[in-house]
């Protein structure tokens, strides 16, 4: 499940022609780039059929050297998210409304190499089928 909804989360950042990556941020040490990456989903409620809807949190990492680029990344990544039509590759799950931005991008430290890094974080409202 998750890996298909975050398969799903890094084919919709490139059909907006932006380069990500799902992996954990500490994976760039020393990189410029743009990652994406599961938190916990929040909202759950389930159907009579035991089906699961939540909202999916999506958090995306920008780090660069300039920090009005990994700003300007990271803001463009969360509202491609939000704008999205999430599919599924395997049927896991169907995505139930529009996605919204849940954490608007914050600072994060600098890091020893000198890249700023900004991160948001993104809900996509969906239903896991239950099988």
């Amino acid at each position: 499940m998750s890996t298909d909804i975050m398969g799903a989360a890094v084919k919709a950042l490139r059909a907006a022609g932006i380069t990500a990556k799902q992996k954990n941020l500490d994976s760039l040490t020393g990189e410029e780039g743009t990652v994406v990456r599961s938190w916990p989903q929040i909202n759950t409620r389930y159907d009579m059929d035991m089906d699961e809807a939540c909202d999916w949190i999506i958090a995306v990492t920008s780090r660069s050297r300039s920090e009005e680029r990994a700003l300007d990344a990271c803001t463009d990544a969360a509202s491609a998210l939000a704008a999205a039509d999430f599919e599924s590759a395997d049927g896991s799950f169907t995505q139930n409304g529009r996605g919204y931005v849940y954490q608007e991008p914050q600072r994060l430290a600098i890091d020893a190499h000198g890249l700023f890094a900004w991160q948001a974080a993104v809900a996509i409202p969906i239903t896991k089928e239950s099988r």
